[in-house]
């Protein structure tokens, strides 16, 4: 028998799972650290002396690339073949960059 309760719960289990999801390791070891903090109750970890930390990718420069291209394509204007040939290059992108 379950019962939900009100309140935070024992255990957090969305760091792992953002590991196993293929999140880069410096932004789950953040992360860990940012829980850690606040399972302490000491609130969000301090920031170092730099005021504007650099931001975190979750995706690489590969990734950008690939997003990129497909966010220029312009589907609509596409006839079939193109479209096929389109996704035959950028699948054989990804397959290389992985």
């Amino acid at each position: 028998m379950r019962q939900i309760v009100t309140g935070p719960a024992s255990r957090t289990y969305g760091v792992e799972v953002a590991r196993l999801a293929g999140v880069p390791d410096a932004v789950v070891s953040r992360a860990r650290a940012l829980l850690a903090g606040l399972e302490n109750g000491a609130g969000p970890v301090a920031r170092t002396a730099d005021p504007a930390p650099a931001q975190l990718a979750l995706f690489g420069a590969r990734d950008e690339r690939l997003r990129q291209e497909l966010a220029a394509l312009e589907p609509e204007r596409l006839t079939p073949l193109d479209a096929l040939t389109v996704l035959a290059r950028l699948v054989d992108t990804a397959r290389r960059s992985s």
